[in-house]
C-alpha cells in the first residue's frame, strides 16, 4: 500500500489496511479527532434542517400537546404499557404467593411459564416437586419450628 501524507499534520503515514485509499489522517488521537469534527461540520452542512424537527420535543409541553392531538395513539400506548406491566409482574412471583403454594409455585417454573426452559433445571425442579407430592408427612409444620412438635399430614 502507498505511503500517505496526512490532511492535518502532514507527516507521512501507512493507512490502514481495512480503510485503504479512503484514510485521509495518520493515526494520531489528535489528527483522528480533528476529522472526526471536520466530517461532522460538513455533515450538519449538508443536512441543515436535519435537528430542526427534534427541537420540539425538548419543548416543554410537547409531550402534553402531543398526547392532546392523538387521542387513539395515546389510548393504545397506554394499553400496551398496562399489559407489558401486568405480563412482567405475572412473572415475577410474590413471597406470600409461593409460601401459600409452594407446589403449584415449582409446577409453573416446570411448566417453563416464568423462564427459559433448560433441561438440568427442570429435571432438578421436576425431582423437588415429587419429592414434595410424595411425602407431605416429612416435613416440619409451624407448630414444631416453635418448639411444639408435630408433623404435617
Amino acid at each position: 500500500m502507498d505511503i500517505k501524507e496526512c490532511e492535518r499534520c502532514h507527516s507521512k503515514f501507512e493507512p490502514n489496511v481495512r480503510l485503504g485509499e479512503s484514510q485521509r489522517v495518520c493515526g494520531q488521537e489528535v489528527c483522528r479527532a480533528w476529522r472526526i469534527a471536520q466530517g461532522q461540520r460538513q455533515w450538519r452542512q449538508s443536512n441543515p434542517g436535519y435537528y430542526e424537527s427534534s427541537e420540539d420535543r425538548h419543548r416543554e409541553d410537547y409531550w402534553k400537546d402531543y398526547r392532546r392531538r392523538h387521542p387513539a395513539k395515546t389510548k393504545r400506548n397506554r394499553a400496551q404499557t398496562r399489559e407489558r406491566m401486568r405480563r412482567r409482574r405475572a412473572m415475577c412471583a410474590t413471597q406470600d404467593s409461593i409460601r401459600r403454594d409452594p407446589v403449584g409455585y415449582l409446577h409453573g417454573l416446570r411448566a417453563g411459564t416464568m423462564f427459559a426452559t433448560q433441561d438440568s433445571i427442570t429435571r432438578c425442579i421436576n425431582g423437588i416437586i415429587l419429592y414434595l407430592v410424595a411425602a407431605p408427612g416429612r416435613f416440619a409444620t409451624q407448630d414444631s419450628m416453635d418448639g411444639r412438635i408435630k408433623t404435617a399430614g
